[in-house]
């Protein structure tokens, strides 16, 4: 099976409209995303159209758990955080729809799929912690603890700023990293579970 995954949306709109179109093209119909949807650019509600229409599967971001928990956090966000984060995270809150704000509050931390016999598992951060983001750099064996805890085949995790692939004791691990670059094109992963043993590329989508 050939299945897609896209990473940080950020608040792009048209860039994920642009991705979704060109995944579609390919005859692919799984679409997972890690998280992180819609704060940064002011596409929020768009996303979520997009999200929906292109049926995609969703995980809850850090960004996004705060958007939708701004109005009763504000006080304590303001401490942590500097004020330009904090501006996208008001302005996402206050325009989402209340719709919206309730899809994003109901999306899960991880999600487990049954792809074809496969276990693939869906998470911001790592399969346990979503604040505890896996990287290209992240040790051998704090993998093979999140391989033995998850009893994932695939495990496809957001937040990384980069992506990577790695597979380590037979379990694969993707992080499709942002979706937009920064000459303005667009990247998901291609993952490939029909391939021995199971891979996954990058596919860029030009800027238009």
């Amino acid at each position: 099976m050939i299945f897609a995954a896209i990473g940080s949306i950020d608040g792009h709109d048209a860039a994920l409209e642009r991705t979704l179109q060109a995944i579609e093209e390919t005859g692919i119909m799984t679409i997972l995303h890690t998280g992180n949807a819609v704060v940064g650019q002011r596409g929020g509600n768009a996303i979520m159209d997009l999200l929906t229409r292109f049926n995609v599967t969703c995980v809850q971001g850090n960004l996004d758990r705060l958007a939708v928990r701004y109005s009763r956090k504000q006080s304590t966000l303001a401490r942590q955080l500097d004020a330009d984060l904090l501006e996208k995270l008001r302005w996402s809150h206050e325009n989402l729809s209340s719709q919206n704000l309730e899809y994003i509050r109901d999306w899960r931390k991880t999600r487990t799929l049954d792809l074809e016999g496969l276990k693939v598992l869906v998470c911001h951060g790592s399969p346990g912690n979503p604040r505890e983001i896996l990287t290209a750099d992240t040790p051998h064996t704090k993998l093979q603890r999140q391989r033995e805890q998850s009893h994932a085949n695939i495990i496809v995790s957001g937040g990384s700023e980069t992506s990577f692939s790695v597979t380590v004791d037979g379990t694969l691990f993707v992080a499709p990293g942002p979706l937009v670059n920064e000459d303005g094109s667009t990247q998901y992963a291609l993952i490939n579970s029909d391939d021995s043993p199971w891979t996954a590329t990058m596919e860029t989508v030009a800027a238009p």
